[in-house]
């Protein structure tokens, strides 16, 4: 398996946020060189972005609207990307932002981190963060939907790459994922916690 994705992606998390976030990063594998994605939070709203061959970044941070994140609440976050398609997010299983684009997502050769900038060591989530999954495609609405009711996608679904939930028959690989969890959450000061409870 390979983080490395290009056609599409999908990153998931429940997040908790302990004050209001100018700039928190929540998840990606870019390198600051070429290509690579990542989701987080900028000004208390989610955004999801993708780079191309020439690191040029296409996010839907300036789309108007979205969801305010409030401090002290749990809410259920994914991020998508498709290609020749669009860049979206999701707030509590309902379309937040979405930006059209032509852009083309390209490999990255950074580790995937969580909890902070991929490439940097600044802009660390500071909050609560649970059951984070990675797709190698972009989820549906309904497949958004399923997951924030903590239900399992249909055996037709392409698959998980990555989830620091509780899953049944986890392979070697999502378990060392968990494992890079929780070394991740333990450096950026994190508190995991499974109950989880939206206003």
């Amino acid at each position: 398996m390979s983080f490395n994705l290009t056609k599409g992606v999908s990153i998931a998390a429940w997040v908790n946020l302990a004050e209001p976030a100018v700039d928190q990063k929540i998840a990606g594998n870019q390198d600051n060189s070429n290509g690579g994605y990542k989701l987080g939070i900028y000004n208390d709203k989610a955004e999801f972005e993708i780079r191309d061959s020439s690191n040029a970044p296409t996010t839907n941070r300036f789309i108007e609207g979205g969801t305010v994140l409030e401090p002290g609440t749990w809410y259920h976050i994914v991020g998508t990307y498709s290609q020749g398609g669009s860049v979206k997010t999701y707030v509590n299983s309902k379309l937040d932002r979405e930006l059209q684009t032509a852009n083309i997502l390209t490999p990255a050769f950074g580790t995937f981190k969580i909890g902070r900038e991929p490439f940097l060591d600044l802009f660390w989530f500071n909050g609560s963060m649970d059951d984070l999954q990675i797709y190698s495609y972009p989820l549906s609405e309904t497949e958004v939907a399923a997951l924030y009711e903590g239900k399992e996608l249909p055996s037709t679904a392409p698959g998980v790459l990555a989830a620091s939930g509780e899953k049944t028959g986890a392979s070697s690989y999502i378990i060392l994922v968990l494992i890079i969890v929780i070394i991740a959450a333990a450096a950026a000061g994190l508190a995991i916690r499974k109950k989880k409870t939206t206003a």
